[in-house]
């Protein structure tokens, strides 16, 4: 007698009929936990080494900070092309780092409240 698994037959259907996903099978947990250590190797990689405060950054909201992504991003890219090469961009484009390090200070402001908690447990308080 051939054993059949019903929830592997029906499984297998939503596959093919398209109803079952990456972010369908995925629970919003582990889509929060995707998001959160994809923000972290991001200030990691690109703004740790550049002076951007973690608390800060910790402190920013969603989204903020995938705008702050997004510029970083347009700014590179802006960055590494060559004077003969001209893009034109609705983004703001800087010629040094600090300068658009100062503006996405100024641009984004976190939550003040957090950030003071932040640096209040730094101190151990």
């Amino acid at each position: 007698m051939k054993y059949r698994d019903n929830k592997f037959v029906g499984y297998q259907d939503k596959q093919r009929n398209g109803e079952f996903d990456y972010y369908h099978n995925k629970s919003e947990r582990a889509l929060k936990r995707e998001r959160e250590k994809k923000l972290i190797l991001f200030f990691n990689k690109n703004l740790h080494h550049r002076k951007v405060e973690k608390d800060w950054w910790d402190s920013l909201s969603d989204d903020d900070k995938d705008r702050v992504i997004r510029s970083y991003e347009n700014q590179e890219i802006m960055m590494n092309l060559n004077d003969d090469e001209f893009l034109w961009s609705n983004e703001e484009f800087f010629d040094t780092w600090e300068e658009w390090i100062d503006h996405i200070r100024s641009e984004y402001k976190p939550d003040m409240i957090k950030y003071r908690e932040l640096k209040l447990k730094k101190l151990g308080i």
